[in-house]
C-alpha cells in the first residue's frame, strides 16, 4: 500500500521502455523515487503489464490516495507488473502493479514521426 501522494503533477516520473520493459526511471521527489526503486526491483515489476486510455469527463482531478479513480482521469496510463491475466495467457506473475498515470499524454511508437 502507498502511504505518500500518488499524485505526479508537481514532480512527474519519466519512463524509458524498451521492448515492452522499463529500463529506466527519474523522478525528482525522493520519496516516490525511493518507493518506485523498492516497487521496480520486485521481479517482474518492470514489466509492462498493461496500456490504458482513462476516458471519465467527471473524473477531473486525481485524489491523493492509490485509486483506481486516478486511473480514469482522461489520458494514459501504463502499468508495470502485474496484469490482471492468467499466469498462461500473460506468461508471467508478479506481486505487484504500479499504474503511471498522465492527463493527456502523447505517445510515440518505435520509429514512427508522429505521436498518438
Amino acid at each position: 500500500m502507498l502511504d505518500i501522494d500518488a499524485r505526479l503533477n508537481q514532480e512527474p516520473v519519466f519512463v524509458n521502455i524498451d521492448n515492452g520493459q522499463m529500463i529506466s526511471f527519474q523522478c525528482k521527489n525522493k520519496e516516490m523515487s525511493d518507493y518506485l526503486s523498492r516497487a521496480f526491483s520486485r521481479n517482474n515489476a518492470t514489466r509492462v503489464g498493461e496500456l490504458g486510455i482513462g476516458t471519465n469527463i467527471s473524473v477531473d482531478n486525481p485524489i491523493y490516495e492509490n485509486s483506481h479513480l486516478n486511473e480514469r482521469c482522461p489520458g494514459v496510463h501504463i502499468g508495470f507488473g502485474q496484469h490482471n491475466q492468467d499466469i498462461e495467457t500473460a506468461g508471467y506473475f508478479c506481486d505487484i502493479h504500479i499504474d503511471l498515470i498522465a492527463r493527456g499524454g502523447l505517445i510515440w511508437i518505435d520509429d514512427q514521426p508522429n505521436p498518438i
